[in-house]
């Protein structure tokens, strides 16, 4: 299994049994093929589903792709950059930083300055994302452990960082939310977005713009 299937694995063994209950009642189609099956194999693992029981992955209607029909926009990696990856940097970059300080000063302020900033960057880049869904007439964002409703009234402006990898997308309301006044999500990956285009879910949200 690829590294980086066998990560999303183990944090959906972690996963409260109400939330994997949820992906599969209602959330299935937020997730690529492979992360779908995934899901099931470890709702069968956890005794969620029976051994023997059959899931059948129910079709997207109108024969349109699962990232159309899905109210999730933000990407199914969002937890792994957020917590995983951000965590394992910090902590990993930190301590090495410190122990080059404890063996040559100069060259560990270094290190401590390249772990500053790239912290910096990490905070900015991947700690700041949230989880986004689109339900009628709002947008859920939530940071894993807080989910809030925002009346899509509230959208004032929709803005995206199109040379980045992850294309964050940036939603500013007009007024502050218990997130602030701008969240930042990445959205799934679109082939519309490639060669540095824009993504097709900001002309949907800026459409609400105008809409309301």
């Amino acid at each position: 299994m690829p590294r980086d299937l066998e990560t999303i694995r183990q944090l959906w063994q972690k996963e409260p049994e109400c939330y994997v209950r949820k992906a599969l009642a209602r959330d299935i189609h937020a997730y690529p093929p492979e992360v779908q099956s995934l899901i099931i194999e470890v709702a069968k693992e956890r005794g969620i589903l029976g051994t023997d029981e059959e899931y059948n992955i129910p079709p997207v209607p109108d024969e349109h792709s699962w990232t159309d029909q899905s109210p999730v926009i933000s990407s199914s990696f969002t937890f792994f950059d957020k917590y995983v990856f951000s965590t394992a940097w910090i902590c990993g970059f930190g301590a090495g930083a410190i122990e080059a300080l404890l063996y040559n000063v100069v060259e560990g302020l270094g290190f401590l300055g390249a772990w500053f900033m790239g912290t910096m960057l990490i905070y900015e880049l991947a700690i700041k994302l949230k989880r986004v869904e689109m339900r009628e007439g709002s947008i859920i964002v939530s940071n894993y452990f807080t989910r809030i409703a925002i009346p899509t009234t509230e959208i004032a402006k929709v803005s995206e960082s199109r040379f980045l990898s992850t294309h964050p997308v940036y939603i500013t309301f007009k007024h502050k939310t218990r997130f602030g006044q701008t969240i930042m999500f990445m959205p799934k990956f679109a082939l519309g977005s490639m060669f540095f285009l824009s993504h097709p879910v900001v002309k949907t949200l800026r459409s609400l713009i105008t809409a309301e």
